[in-house]
């Protein structure tokens, strides 16, 4: 969903840039995008899927998102780096 309108969708076509995370933009860039968003002025807390909130619900979606990304990240370089460490204490022991 749009940064700007939760109600509508991210749109390379939109003329604010603003309003949308491009593939190319670099982590500083999202950081700013992310905390310029529209956020709601309802303040008893963050709700999914609560069609009076759309703004509060897109945000957690690009937050669950982007959770899965780095555990699955983290996932796949756990056993990476086992395997490299093992085998640099075996090289070491011979």
């Amino acid at each position: 969903m749009s940064l700007l309108d939760g109600t509508s969708k991210m749109s390379k076509s939109d003329p604010n840039d603003g309003s949308r995370i491009n593939l190319l933009d670099d982590p500083a860039t999202i950081r700013r995008k992310v905390k310029r968003c529209k956020t709601d002025a309802v303040s008893t807390g963050l709700e999914f899927d609560n069609p009076e909130r759309p703004e509060c619900t897109n945000l957690l979606n690009i937050y669950q998102v982007t959770s899965q990304c780095r555990r699955r990240a983290r996932a796949r370089l756990r056993p990476a780096l086992t395997r490299r460490y093992s085998t640099a204490r075996t090289a070491n022991r011979l």
